[in-house]
């Protein structure tokens, strides 16, 4: 099927090659950022695919302390001294970024 149209084969690769890059920016991320760095990536990425800087977390923080190669209370604690900081507002399960840019520079730490 593959050598009698080579376009399928061309999206193939595409995919896949889009499915490698995000494997390695996640090993890159748990493997040389430090535990607050990968929690602001993720509170940035959240945000900007909700396009507002309020959203609601839909994981448990169990799921996404996991996600985040970290433990709940880690992340608990992280998410807490944000709030100190007033890069976040946090309402339940829903967090408003006040800070971006203060976001960003602790997600570009350890780079």
């Amino acid at each position: 099927m593959i050598s009698k149209d080579p376009d399928l084969a061309m999206k193939m690769m595409a995919l896949l090659a889009g499915r490698l890059r995000i494997l390695v920016n996640k090993i890159e991320e748990l493997s040389l950022k430090e535990a607050p760095a990968r929690v602001a990536s993720y509170l940035l990425l959240l945000r900007s695919s909700h396009d507002a800087p309020t959203f609601r977390l839909e994981l448990p923080k169990g799921q996404i302390a996991f996600y985040l190669g970290t433990i709940q209370e880690t992340l608990s604690r992280i998410l807490k001294r944000f709030i100190e900081d007033g890069l976040i507002e946090m309402n339940g399960k829903e967090i408003t970024v006040l800070d971006p840019d203060g976001l960003q520079e602790v997600a570009d730490e350890g780079r």
